[in-house]
């Protein structure tokens, strides 16, 4: 086994484990989560509940009181990572998209009574996290395209409540990209290397322009 890890073109990692036993299995299961997972369980269901379970307990209940008034608008802001799913952010992608259809489906079920759902689903937001990315080596997919104030995706929110848009990205042209690629999901691998390039360069550009 050790001879053919060699020769692997990615580093492998050789176990001899005796699948027959519990304690076997066991051990196993302890190795994968705590030497090859990049999330413990605790920090995936953090990510799910506050990305997906807290908008979704929020939503049913602002539509409850909407409903029977016969108006509303619920706005929720989801992510680009609710459109494509890209490696180092599996969790994230998982509650986002989940997100996205939840918004879908109760849009439909709360227009004949007047209540309005809508979403806007931002690129990179220069924020206190975006900013630890940019100088902890993170995802550079978050550095691609125009980095946006908080500000702009407020205003962006302001006018989706004139627009009524189900879906407003932010900005619209990296929707197109997104939309595409995570259409036909089975070339992300063939192109994610080239917008690691351009997010290599995105993230030097904006640690540049703000002295970090």
């Amino acid at each position: 086994m050790e001879a053919v890890a060699r020769t692997l073109g990615e580093p492998a990692t050789c176990l001899r484990i005796d699948l027959s036993t519990i304690e076997g299995v066991a051990e196993l299961c302890h190795k994968i989560e705590s030497d090859f997972a990049d999330l413990d369980a605790p920090v995936l269901d953090r990510h799910i509940n506050i990305n997906l379970i807290a908008p979704m307990q929020l939503t049913r209940s602002a539509a409850r009181v909407m409903r029977s008034r016969k108006s509303g608008d619920i706005l929720s802001i989801v992510s680009m990572g609710g459109i494509i799913a890209l490696k180092g952010s599996a969790s994230y992608a998982a509650s986002k998209f989940g997100l996205r259809g939840y918004l879908t489906s109760m849009r439909s079920e709360l227009a004949p009574h007047g209540v309005r759902i809508m979403g806007i689903f931002p690129s990179g937001v220069d924020t206190p996290m975006l900013r630890y990315e940019a100088t902890h080596d993170g995802s550079a997919l978050n550095f691609v395209g125009k980095v946006f104030t908080a500000g702009e995706v407020a205003d962006a929110c302001m006018k989706v409540l004139e627009t009524g848009k189900l879906e407003t990205y932010v900005p619209y042209g990296d929707s197109i990209t997104s939309r595409l690629a995570g259409a036909f999901p089975w070339i992300i691998e063939r192109i994610l290397p080239m917008f690691e390039k351009s997010g290599e360069k995105g993230r030097a550009r904006f640690r540049a322009e703000r002295g970090i």
